[in-house]
């Protein structure tokens, strides 16, 4: 009987770790891509050309208008949208006073 119990409080505790875990990991996807805060159009200026991004289909992904590249959203708060584009690497737009999200330089030469 005892060991009925030791391995009842066992499974217990490691599937109640399991389900911790689970919404634990949920949560902090689900505060990397908010998309409620996602406006329909976003206004890029990244340096070198200024569009629009729109969100794709897809969850968590957009696209720019003008020439339909691609990008993967990695964070977006109210101020900073990081985008991983398909094709050309990471970028971090800052939101302005004017809601257009500039390119913010990077540290790097």
């Amino acid at each position: 009987m005892k060991k009925i119990i030791i391995f009842a409080v066992v499974l217990g505790v490691l599937t109640g770790g399991i389900i911790f875990y689970t919404m634990n990991k949920a949560e902090e996807e689900s505060n990397i891509i908010a998309p409620k805060i996602l406006p329909a159009e976003i206004s890029v200026e990244q340096g070198l050309w200024k569009d629009t991004l729109v969100p794709d289909k897809e969850p968590g992904r957009v696209y720019r208008k003008a020439n339909k590249d691609a990008a993967t959203i990695v964070e977006l708060t109210n101020d900073t949208i990081v985008v991983d584009w398909d094709n050309w690497g990471v970028e971090t737009f800052k939101k302005d006073q004017n809601n257009i999200w500039k390119r913010e330089k990077s540290n790097s030469k």
